[in-house]
């Protein structure tokens, strides 16, 4: 990682990336610290967001997926390729 001149790895302290063999390894690594789920770094945090929102309008929650999908199909079925593209140039 180091080998990229210029870049930076930034740690998310994902549960994964908090391993101690993965924390030996990081030792060698030029780091920015970053938390997790950060959505101005992060862009599908927004698209997370949106989703979140979509199924929390409804006063009763479906408990299952099949309810929820009979409803009002899947959230990510009313997301569209502009709304992504419009989180990705906010970072």
């Amino acid at each position: 990682m180091n080998s990229i001149q210029g870049g930076v790895f930034q740690q998310d302290n994902c549960r994964p990336h908090t391993a101690v063999v993965t924390q030996h390894a990081l030792q060698r690594v030029d780091m920015s610290p970053w938390p997790a789920r950060s959505p101005d770094l992060s862009p599908i945090e927004h698209v997370w967001d949106i989703i979140g929102r979509q199924l929390q309008r409804h006063q009763q929650p479906a408990l299952t997926v099949p309810v929820q999908c009979n409803r009002h199909g899947t959230p990510s079925h009313k997301l569209t390729s502009g709304t992504c593209s419009t989180q990705c140039m906010h970072v």
